[in-house]
């Protein structure tokens, strides 16, 4: 039978064995039969001032290889393996913990809360999550993912995020998936679409509590549900579709009625809770709900 090869995965072992050779070369050592001289002892010096340097390079990306995940600090990057790693939502990690900085309370360093997207009809927001390119499977792989226990679907929210808009737009419509993601990254996302000034109806559930399973995450029933709608101008209209907390913070309260910041801590996702180098350093992945999935789908 023919053979197909993905010449990309024999030029990355390349690219790799070339890295790791590069890493592991000794430095260029002084010729012993050269006198040394003033100009030799000042760069010797002068080694002594750059090898501190390297070291503290190296131990920061030390700490971003190895550390980033397991706080829970970034999602989407370079240091993310390719195994769909869970870092907020719980953790799926067979060894390491993960997220460890995420708290159920706003006053946290990365507040914990799980935002569940129902619902959203803004074109930018739909392009960029949860990113799906099942669609871009050759039918025979997926035929053949399913045939071998797999959903046959892949999401990749990466390429979405990284290339940019006009990627985005090269790439065919998928029907609407719901998602989570931190609500500290459904805020930013909000406000970047705001300032697009693109009108939009969206829908969320803010889930109880801060780490759970594949079934927490489809049907766990949410404290506060919140549906948006903005004509792009800024004009807003907020709405609570379900609370778990009346006025007093006791009993539920099932009836629908519009928002209010004193009971509802922020509804409209409008004030940002994360300090500035955070939202600079965060970018989290969303994480589509697939039912009957074991464990999260296939994303990078």
């Amino acid at each position: 039978p023919a053979v197909t090869v993905d010449w990309l995965l024999p030029a990355y072992g390349v690219l790799t064995c070339l890295t790791l050779r590069a890493a592991w070369s000794p430095c260029a050592e002084d010729d012993d039969d050269e006198p040394p001289t003033t100009t030799t002892t000042s760069a010797a010096r002068g080694g002594g001032r750059f090898s501190f340097v390297h070291v503290a390079f190296v131990g920061l990306a030390a700490c971003y290889a190895f550390l980033s995940q397991p706080l829970g600090i970034v999602d989407i990057g370079a240091a993310s393996p390719f195994a769909s790693i869970k870092v907020h939502s719980g953790s799926n990690h067979w060894l390491m913990p993960t997220g460890l900085l995420f708290q159920d309370h706003r006053s946290s360093l990365l507040e914990g809360t799980v935002a569940r997207v129902e619902a959203c009809n803004s074109t930018w927001l739909n392009a960029l999550h949860p990113g799906s390119v099942t669609s871009l499977l050759p039918p025979s792989t997926r035929d053949t993912l399913v045939r071998l226990g797999h959903v046959g679907l892949e999401f990749s929210p990466t390429t979405r995020r990284v290339f940019g808009e006009a990627a985005r737009l090269a790439m065919p419509e998928e029907p609407f998936v719901r998602y989570t993601l931190p609500q500290t990254q459904l805020r930013r996302d909000l406000q970047d679409l705001r300032e697009r000034g693109e009108p939009f109806s969206l829908t969320y559930s803010r889930l109880p509590g801060v780490r759970g399973d594949e079934r927490w995450r489809a049907s766990a029933e949410g404290d506060l549900v919140v549906r948006l709608d903005e004509d792009g101008q800024g004009g807003r209209r907020c709405e609570i579709l379900h609370s778990s907390k009346s006025s007093k913070g006791s009993k539920k309260q099932q009836r629908r009625r519009p928002c209010d910041d004193t009971i509802d801590e922020d509804p409209a996702l409008l004030e940002s809770t994360l300090p500035a180098f955070l939202e600079r350093l965060t970018l989290f992945f969303p994480y589509p709900i697939i039912d009957d999935a074991p464990d999260l789908v296939c994303l990078d």
